[in-house]
């Protein structure tokens, strides 16, 4: 893929993409911590655990936890988020300009974190009215770097997969493109190093969203 392709469908990761959650996430995960007596951790500790859902992230925060005690840690993170879930959080600056600048394509969000918190998330920030779909964790699909949730978007959104672009700030992002066949986007703004995204190979980077212009 090159510059001065003409995609009609771009579909965004959610968090450390669109929208900075790094706070409202980390003080998630000390709220559970120190309910159950752990000690607290930090925004760099915390950001550098997400991306694969709450499960995932829990798991790498209580790595030595029986799975009857990750449901519950589970359970008191999910009602604390959706209570909190955007106290700190805001889109990334540039984010609305590029979704009213590129609203004549199909524009969706896939994301690992489960849908019900997406999909408040984005109601909250007023950024949902831009999205043709909305898929996150919940769904009865694998979660990123497969592609099967992409490549069902798609096909909802009636678009073929070499005519969209997949922008995300983690290597699932850009594998999960690469697995559907869709052109890649990675964003060095995130909550990934840019040195590991380099090594994934994506068809372009950009360190901030206003960048896509020059691609699109």
């Amino acid at each position: 893929m090159h510059k001065g392709n003409r995609f009609k469908a771009l579909i965004f990761d959610l968090d450390g993409t669109l929208v900075d959650t790094s706070l409202d996430i980390t003080n998630a995960v000390n709220a559970v911590l120190v309910k159950y007596g752990r000690s607290t951790m930090s925004i760099e500790d915390v950001t550098d655990k997400v991306g694969q859902g709450i499960t995932v992230l829990l798991q790498r925060v209580f790595p030595d936890c029986r799975a009857e005690e990750l449901k519950i840690y589970r359970d008191y993170f999910f009602k604390y988020y959706l209570e909190h879930i955007a106290d700190y959080s805001a889109a990334y600056p540039g984010v609305v300009n590029i979704l009213k600048q590129f609203s004549h394509l199909k524009l969706a969000v896939l994301t690992n974190k489960d849908e019900k918190m997406a999909s408040k998330l984005l109601e909250k920030l007023d950024l949902k009215k831009h999205f043709a779909a909305v898929y996150g964790g919940g769904r009865p699909f694998p979660a990123k770097p497969s592609p099967d949730a992409l490549l069902a978007m798609l096909a909802e959104l009636e678009i073929s997969p070499d005519s969209a672009l997949m922008i995300g700030d983690s290597p699932a992002d850009v594998n999960a493109g690469k697995n559907a066949g869709t052109a890649t986007c990675a964003v060095i703004y995130g909550y990934r190093p840019e040195q590991e995204l380099r090594e994934f190979e994506a068809d372009f980077y950009i360190s901030n969203i206003a960048e896509l212009t020059e691609i699109i």
